[in-house]
């Protein structure tokens, strides 16, 4: 093993697997000759989620087979693929009987990914089980909006002829929306999570009672 390998191991291990990590400010890494990168704790971090949900992407695109193909008749009506994007960042989650599939991408490539079954339904209240959930880098709030993050609680909320899935912590904040951009939205085949041309909302989305005081009155 070449000196700059074992240094590499070294400091991957200090990195991610001792307190000693979360004390260094950068270690610098020669990669190759004349080449000198600074890598600290955070970007190794970086480095070995991305390695890992690249692992786990074969196996996330089997389940996600397998949930479309429970899509046929007699599924629940929150069985679906919802999508939102903003151009810059996209978020992506399939839904059904045999379990879940999530993705949120950037234009540098996958920055979450995670997959399970289903735990339980209660009405419109989705309990997910997880069984595998990488964050690579996870999109700040920098606009001041929520945006979309996996929870463990979903509820499924039809709006008119839409259907809308949201996290159990945000549905306050989805409830005093007017519209509801910003959240994962279902559409079908063939349509484009970006048409600019669908009919507005009306009305207010069906929540279940207990967040009906968020409502616009």
């Amino acid at each position: 093993m070449s000196a700059t390998r074992a240094l590499w191991n070294r400091v991957a291990a200090t990195a991610l697997g001792t307190s000693l990590a979360l004390s260094l400010v950068s270690v610098p890494l020669i990669l190759q000759t004349g080449t000198v990168a600074v890598l600290g704790p955070a970007n190794l971090l970086r480095i070995w989620n991305a390695c890992r949900a690249a692992r786990l992407e074969p196996q996330a695109d089997r389940i996600r087979e397998q949930i479309r193909a429970s899509w046929g008749e007699g599924a629940p009506a929150w069985s679906g693929s919802y999508s939102h994007s903003n151009g810059f960042e996209g978020f992506e989650l399939d839904l059904g009987p045999a379990g879940f599939y999530f993705e949120a991408r950037a234009c540098i490539g996958t920055q979450e990914l995670a997959f399970g079954k289903i735990a339980n339904v209660d009405g419109e209240r989705i309990r997910l089980e997880i069984d595998e959930h990488v964050i690579v880098e996870q999109a700040d709030d920098r606009d001041g909006r929520p945006r979309f993050r996996l929870s463990e609680e979903l509820f499924s909320v039809p709006w008119g002829n839409k259907r809308f899935l949201v996290p159990a912590e945000l549905m306050p904040q989805f409830c005093s929306f007017p519209h509801a951009g910003g959240y994962a939205e279902r559409f079908e085949p063939g349509e484009s999570a970006l048409d600019w041309n669908r009919a507005p909302l009306v009305g207010l989305p069906d929540v279940p009672a207990e967040f009906r005081a968020y409502l616009p009155r």
